[in-house]
C-alpha cells in the first residue's frame, strides 16, 4: 500500500488538530491520545507487518559516559525487542 498524502505534517498536535476540524484521518503514535482533543476516536493499529524505524544519534566527538549508557543500552534492547514475535490486540 502506498499512502498518497495530500498533506505532510510532523507535529502531531497539529495533526490532531486537523482531524478534529474534520481534515481527514491520521496515524499518529499513541501517546496522541493524551493530547486530550475532544471528539477525536483514537484507536489501535496493529498487523503482523507493522512497524517503526527508530534512529538513534549521538557526536562521536563529545565523550560523555551517560551517552555512551544511553547509546549501549538502545541497541542491546531494540534488538532484542525487534526479535519477537508481533503481539495482535
Amino acid at each position: 500500500m502506498q499512502a498518497d498524502y495530500a498533506q505532510f505534517i510532523d507535529q502531531t498536535h497539529t495533526i490532531v488538530a486537523l482531524v478534529r476540524a474534520g481534515i481527514g484521518v491520521a496515524s499518529v503514535p499513541a501517546s496522541a491520545r493524551e493530547l486530550c482533543f475532544e471528539e477525536v476516536v483514537f484507536r489501535p493499529l496493529w498487523t503482523q507487518d507493522a512497524h517503526a524505524d527508530i534512529d538513534l544519534a549521538w557526536s562521536e566527538e563529545r565523550t560523555n559516559p551517560a551517552v555512551e549508557n544511553v547509546r549501549r543500552f538502545a541497541i542491546e534492547n531494540f534488538a532484542r525487542i525487534a526479535k519477537r514475535p508481533s503481539r495482535k490486540t
